[in-house]
């Protein structure tokens, strides 16, 4: 099901990464968030973050036909109004094709390194050439507004500490002595993709449901652990430094745990097999107004964190 929050993420990654550069000529190879160095232009972009997101485009291949295509499949044609259009708008006008980003910004593939459309170096060679900015009348001529259904469903993560509300997370004590995560900035559960039993589900944020997919155990790990393949042990003391694992109420075997072990922003989180690594240990700090920030204990610099404050 399409997430306008992914193809948000998607026209940042390209913005940011300096991997995609500007070019009419050979838009045709980028891939979003893959390895390489592309190019793209500006309607092609946005195609393709909106395709990673999993919406179908149908025969949008240039900005004369992006309102025609996108209004088949679902897309809604207003006239732009002199405010800021939401975020996840499409913004058509002009021979030009943008999406509407959070906070009041946009994102676009806007030029080549020589000033140019066509012919340019793979990636970005200036760090401008795909951008973010402040949203600004091109003039756009039509906004899209996508009116069909989308996966509710948005990405928790670690990041580091920042002190927002997207950190903060409310526990809710169930009658069976398990709790449900409620984050601060959005209002949405800590939830286990699908109901999944099995390593390598993701663990998101969704609407609270009452469904076992949203309960988790909180329990302290023994004193002294030995990780699995690591030699030798860990001890924790006093027992108050022990920190804490999450363990889902939908499989009890698996613990809530940090993708790959990594220990940099944007880390995702998934169900993984009990192995006392601290990628599945969570120290948590209690900030004694109703809210506590669970603070990964492989970097304690990194909080459990609702991307873009679950928007």
């Amino acid at each position: 099901m399409p997430n306008l929050e992914t193809a948000i993420q998607a026209m940042y990654w390209a913005a940011d990464s300096d991997q995609v550069g500007y070019s009419q000529s050979d838009r045709y190879n980028i891939v979003i968030k893959g390895p390489g160095l592309y190019n793209s232009d500006c309607s092609w972009l946005v195609k393709k973050c909106l395709e990673y997101a999993g919406f179908d485009t149908g025969d949008m291949s240039y900005s004369g036909n992006t309102v025609s295509s996108l209004v088949k499949k679902g897309w809604k044609r207003i006239a732009p109004t002199g405010g800021i259009p939401k975020d996840g708008t499409v913004l058509v006008g002009n021979g030009h094709v943008a999406l509407q980003l959070h906070d009041g910004n946009l994102g676009q593939a806007s030029i080549d390194e020589n000033s140019g459309i066509s012919g340019g170096r793979a990636g970005d060679q200036t760090g401008n050439e795909v951008n973010t900015r402040p949203y600004y009348n091109y003039p756009w001529t039509d906004w899209l507004v996508w009116e069909g259904e989308q996966d509710k469903s948005r990405v928790v993560q670690l990041y580091a500490i920042n002190g927002t509300a997207a950190q903060d997370w409310h526990l809710m004590k169930n009658k069976d002595a398990s709790y449900t995560l409620i984050n601060r900035a959005c209002g949405l559960a800590l939830d286990v993709r699908g109901g999944g039993k099995t390593k390598g589900t993701i663990v998101q944020l969704y609407p609270k449901n009452n469904t076992d997919a949203q309960d988790f155990l909180l329990k302290q790990i023994p004193k002294t652990v030995m990780p699995y393949g690591k030699k030798g042990t860990i001890t924790f003391d006093p027992p108050a430094a022990r920190p804490w694992v999450l363990v889902p109420k939908i499989a009890v075997d698996m613990r809530v745990d940090c993708v790959n072990g990594a220990t940099k922003n944007e880390t995702r989180l998934q169900l993984w097999p009990r192995n006392y690594s601290l990628a599945q240990a969570f120290g948590i700090l209690d900030h004694m107004n109703g809210y506590v920030t669970l603070v990964n204990c492989g970097m304690p610099s990194l909080a459990l964190d609702a991307r873009a404050g679950g928007k």
